[in-house]
């Protein structure tokens, strides 16, 4: 449309000129021409025939292209092993488009590693690498700074966010003799502490060799091409080879026979297997990009459509990582009076627990109200505040009539030295985590969750949820070693990680499929990760099991489909009934009608929710 007439008759005359060249050139010319293509596409192909051979693998996809095509050449149909060979290498490009990212890299990307440490030698303080600690030294950690070693608390005390190796979501207050994880942050106090494992043996180094070892324990997935071959290209050698020998023992023209037998070959091309198989993965993966789903390799949709476990970190994953006020429990205040109270004592403080009471409070808080503010590390804070001094925090600070005994972070109140109440906060579940674990259910898969945070918040966020099993108060070691017991039971059955964090990662690799929620995860988990949600829905693992169940049903189609084509034409073949030209439509007309019947699987797959 829109060529005009002299337009489209200059590429008429175009065509026919260069048909004319064509045909005009010797015939050795054009053997020549086709035989530098046929290398120039199927070289590899030839090399990985003859490297398979060196190994003893005489039957595989590159043996079957290679003798096939050789086939087709030796009967001068040069076209057809010059196009086997490319499309073959389509097929290859296609299935590689989506390969794994390289984890060399993963190293690199965590910010959990110290780089440095203030350790006391020889009456002075001096900088060492963290590897360079010895057991025993005295460490000085200030605000803000990686903890660089296993160990305990001589001096001082403050708040260390753990999230990275617990997975726990709210910052821990600790104080002296307490320990303390290398690759923890200390972000608020000033503390010394004595080194009690060295860096080898420390939490963070043991968070690096999981990452090295879990990649060396995951096994890949073979080709289904490979599988294929190894059954398909031997039965295709020999019915080619009887039907040039026996045939012409009842008759049959030698010359005959021959022919019938490399009709079998070209027609035995796998070209619209190893085209379509690869393109409905390809296809699948597109869509799932689409819906903010990557997929790091065609590969892991096989693992997917048959995996029957979800093994769930929880803060982050599962939860929303934030905290909130969760209930306000007072015996002699109204709770937006008590409520009002924490707020303007919680407002001169950063801590986590503090930002979620203000935000809860909803209101704007009037500092110049505020007097006499004072945050006791460690205990809470205190004001004064309309004529009445008011402190929050923990019974270090508030004497409290009762310890409340309800999972999550509490904050007692009192005001005037009389108790009144507390205030106790949670970190939410994702919007969608109900109905997430139930569609998982409907799809007879069960849900399990592993947790760093305390067993007994752990076991509310499972109860309410509906999960099949957990675990609390796991380090990342111990998720890995939990994550192992999983996957000898279900030996035979594909396993799936879910995580965000960087204490996830380990477990994220050792799984058969790990998942890593992009939108709020760490680098490393993403690095490490097979799949990455990008738009943190936990829903999207459910419809990418539903997306993968779709391709792995269009592909058993496209193959059998392939294959009852190609087996006709053996029949017609032994009767001497086909010819070349039925062996290349079997061929490469099948394989368009694959590539287009794959295309198309794109609009159905749009359906699933």
């Amino acid at each position: 449309q829109g060529v005009s007439s002299a337009a489209s008759d200059v590429y008429k005359r175009q065509l026919l000129a260069f048909a004319y060249f064509w045909y005009q050139l010797p015939f050795v010319a054009q053997i020549i021409i086709y035989v530098a293509s046929y290398l120039l596409a199927g070289y590899d192909v030839v090399l990985s025939m003859f490297k398979g051979f060196t190994k003893k693998r005489f039957f595989t996809e590159y043996s079957l292209m290679t003798v096939a095509t050789i086939g087709a050449l030796c009967i001068q149909e040069f076209p057809e092993a010059v196009l086997v060979m490319i499309l073959y290498q389509i097929g290859e490009l296609l299935q590689d488009a989506a390969v794994d990212h390289s984890r060399n890299q993963i190293k690199n990307a965590l910010e959990i590693r110290p780089k440095e440490a203030m350790v006391y030698r020889d009456n002075t303080w001096v900088t060492v690498a963290p590897e360079d600690l010895k057991i025993g030294e005295k460490v000085e950690v200030k605000v803000g700074e990686i903890i660089p070693a296993d160990g305990k608390i001589l001096e001082g005390n403050g708040t260390v966010d753990m999230a990275h190796i617990t997975g726990e979501s709210v910052p821990v207050t600790i104080q002296q003799e307490e320990a303390l994880y290398s690759g923890s942050i200390l972000v608020s106090g000033h503390i010394f502490m004595e080194v009690q494992k060295s860096y080898a043996d420390s939490t963070v180094s043991k968070i690096l060799e999981l990452l090295e070892s879990s990649s060396e324990k995951k096994g890949k997935a073979e080709k289904f091409v490979s599988k294929f071959a190894s059954i398909y290209t031997p039965i295709v050698f020999l019915v080619a080879l009887l039907v040039a020998v026996i045939f012409p023992i009842f008759g049959t023209p030698f010359s005959k026979s021959i022919y019938n037998a490399l009709i079998f070959l070209v027609v035995s091309c796998p070209c619209a297997i190893v085209i379509s198989v690869p393109l409905t993965s390809f296809v699948g993966m597109g869509e799932l990009a689409h819906r903010g789903i990557i997929v790091k390799g065609s590969n892991y949709l096989d693992l997917l459509r048959s995996a029957k476990t979800i093994v769930c970190d929880k803060t982050g994953t599962l939860t929303k990582g934030k905290l909130a006020v969760e209930k306000i429990v007072s015996p002699s205040l109204d709770e937006k009076e008590l409520l009002e109270y924490v707020a303007y004592a919680e407002s001169i403080s950063n801590h986590p627990i503090a930002k979620a009471i203000v935000e809860a409070y909803g209101k704007e808080v009037d500092n110049q109200q505020i007097s006499d503010a004072q945050e006791i590390l460690g205990k809470g804070v205190h004001i004064a505040y309309k004529n009445h001094i008011v402190e929050v925090g923990n019974p270090k600070l508030v004497k409290v009539d009762e310890i409340a005994k309800e999972p999550g972070s509490i904050v007692y109140v009192s005001v005037d030295g009389e108790y009144k109440g507390y205030i106790v906060l949670k970190d939410q579940l994702k919007d969608n985590a109900i109905e997430f674990v139930k569609e998982a259910h409907t799809m007879n898969m069960k849900v399990e969750m592993l947790s760093g945070d305390k067993k007994e918040y752990a076991e509310l966020v499972a109860n309410q949820l509906g999960l099949d099993d957990f675990k609390g108060e796991l380090l990342p070691e111990e998720k890995v070693s939990s994550l192992e017991k999983v996957l000898e039971v279900k030996e035979n059955q594909p396993v799936l990680y879910m995580g965000d964090g960087v204490n996830d990662a380990p477990s994220i690799m050792r799984a058969d499929v790990g998942v890593a929620m992009g939108a709020v995860g760490s680098e490393a988990a993403i690095e490490a990760a097979d799949m990455v949600i990008m738009n943190d829905d936990l829903k999207s693992v459910i419809t990418s099991c539903k997306i993968a169940k779709k391709i792995y049903r269009t592909s058993i189609f496209n193959i059998a489909f392939a294959l009852t084509i190609k087996f006709v034409v053996y029949v017609l073949a032994l009767f001497n009934i086909s010819s070349m030209w039925m062996a290349l439509l079997a061929d490469v007309g099948v394989t368009l009608l694959l590539i287009f019947h794959s295309l198309f699987l794109s609009n159905r797959l749009k359906k699933i929710k």
